[in-house]
């Protein structure tokens, strides 16, 4: 059985009701209220209402309160350590802050964000939200759909509308009965909510992508590069492929008068091989086999890169640092 619950301060003393909100929204997200940054003083009246319901491993979430402001210190332990929050705009306006970015999202607007990361939410003001809270596992975005995070996405138009009606129609079923048995549903409303988030965010990537802070792609452009740092096949087309950008937009974002995205792979390929070079453990792996796992394809040329980098032969600086690792 799957039932409904609505906590609201209206039921607590004045005086109680901001221990209350801090004590609900502590349960329900893992989430710090703070008092004083709320704008008035321990003890004053707080007014809130959260209305939410688990199906299976999501949560939907109904909240209307005054300003207020809230911030995440991720645990290993919560649930919803690894997990994606969706909030949605009804009424009023809130400001999220995550990883250097901000979403100041308006009615009509939504946002994704990581619970597995510290964010803040700030509303000046009295604000009307809906929430769902979802696993990672059940909706694994992409590298380019997470350039999405904490970008304003509009609810008003396309797949945005329809996974806002999806939500607030979910909830409005969940409230208007006192229980429904969701046993047997709640796979499907999981793929469910997890396939709109999907095609939210691929109807929304582009516009995105245009308005992503360039700080954040070139974020992303660096861990896609670790994360493919050994395939020979690593290239800037590639790269360009895989986040859905052009190469210009590429270069644009990431290089630098010192440097550029070709330079930087390159580079980051020969720091790891001489980190190769003084691991007591690969001693018996040949140079070749240490050049080639970090995406060389040639050992004549990485000798030769390595040469016009370092001034010393790979062999050379092998030899040398060698014989300052301790004998076993």
């Amino acid at each position: 059985m799957t039932h409904f619950v609505t906590v609201s301060t209206a039921t607590i003393p004045p005086e109680g009701q901001a221990a209350e909100w801090a004590r609900t929204i502590s349960e329900r997200f893992s989430e710090c209220f703070d008092k004083q940054r709320r704008r008035t003083a321990s003890g004053e009246p707080f007014t809130g209402r959260i209305g939410y319901a688990r199906i299976g491993q999501i949560q939907l979430c109904r909240l209307a309160a005054q300003g207020h402001q809230v911030e995440n210190a991720p645990r290993s332990s919560s649930i919803h350590a690894s997990h994606y929050k969706i909030t949605l705009q009804l009424e009023g306006h809130s400001d999220f802050e995550q990883d250097g970015l901000r979403a100041r999202l308006s009615p009509g607007q939504w946002v994704i964000y990581d619970t597995a990361r510290p964010y803040l939410m700030s509303a000046p003001h009295s604000i009307h939200v809906a929430i769902a809270t979802i696993p990672k596992e059940l909706v694994r975005l992409t590298l380019a759909e997470r350039c999405a995070l904490v970008q304003p996405l509009t609810s008003l138009s396309g797949a945005g509308r329809q996974l806002r009606q999806y939500i607030v129609d979910r909830l409005d079923e969940l409230e208007i009965s006192a229980g429904c048995d969701a046993v047997e549903t709640a796979p499907s409303i999981e793929w469910e909510l997890a396939s709109q988030i999907k095609v939210a965010l691929q109807d929304q990537i582009a516009e995105t992508r245009r308005n992503l802070h360039p700080r954040m792609l070139r974020a992303r452009i660096v861990e896609y590069i670790e994360q493919n740092l050994s395939d020979p096949e690593l290239t800037v087309d590639r790269i360009a492929h895989d986040l859905h950008c052009s190469k210009r937009y590429l270069h644009t974002v990431f290089d630098t008068a010192d440097n550029t995205l070709g330079r930087y792979i390159l580079q980051l390929r020969l720091t790891n091989v001489c980190r190769a070079f003084s691991n007591p453990s690969l001693q018996q792996c040949s140079i070749t086999e240490l050049a080639m796992k970090w995406g060389f394809v040639s050992p004549g040329h990485f000798s030769r890169t390595f040469k016009e980098t370092f001034g010393i032969t790979p062999r050379d600086y092998r030899a040398s640092v060698a014989q300052s690792i301790p004998a076993c």
